[in-house]
């Protein structure tokens, strides 16, 4: 049987890709036998350091070797070569949605970040008094509800 491999896309700001660790970590743990690649910039690599050994960190320079289509496509064929079996897309830009539909144009399973923007919109726009506003997930939960996507169980911060 094939070795669960997941890649997990996150660029973005630093907060944010440090918001990934907890989640990684705790679905490391609770699934040793998978392995676990973290696609995200040179810069954030040092993020990523003290995680559990099935769990490896991918560095891409998406703003000079890795730009445009063309780059995109090179990113996509270095990662096709490693055989994932799910890809988690917690960024949700232009570059994770390219890299997204070429995988799943290939068959693969993927499932990505919902970022919420209508809520955003409600909750700091203009709205009627009497309608409630429901507080926004963390970011920690946003991560956590897509690899659930994926089948691979709670996997929250918390466990």
């Amino acid at each position: 049987m094939k070795t669960e491999h997941l890649l997990i896309i996150r660029f973005g700001d630093r907060d944010e890709v440090a918001a990934v660790v907890p989640t990684v970590r705790s679905l490391a743990a609770g699934k040793p036998a998978m392995r676990v690649t973290i696609l995200t910039q040179p810069a954030y690599k040092g993020l990523f350091e003290g995680l559990p050994e099935n769990v490896g960190v991918m560095v891409a320079d998406m703003k000079n070797e890795y730009k445009g289509i063309k780059g995109l496509s090179a990113l996509y064929r270095r990662l096709l070569a490693k055989n994932f079996t799910g890809i988690a897309d917690f960024q949700r830009n232009r570059q994770s949605r390219y890299l997204c539909m070429r995988f799943g144009a290939a068959g693969y399973k993927r499932a990505h970040l919902h970022k919420q923007h209508k809520h955003h919109r409600k909750f700091i726009g203009k709205r009627k008094k009497e309608e409630p506003v429901l507080p926004l997930p963390s970011l920690e939960e946003g991560y956590s509800a897509v690899l659930r996507k994926l089948g691979y169980g709670p996997a929250t911060a918390a466990s």
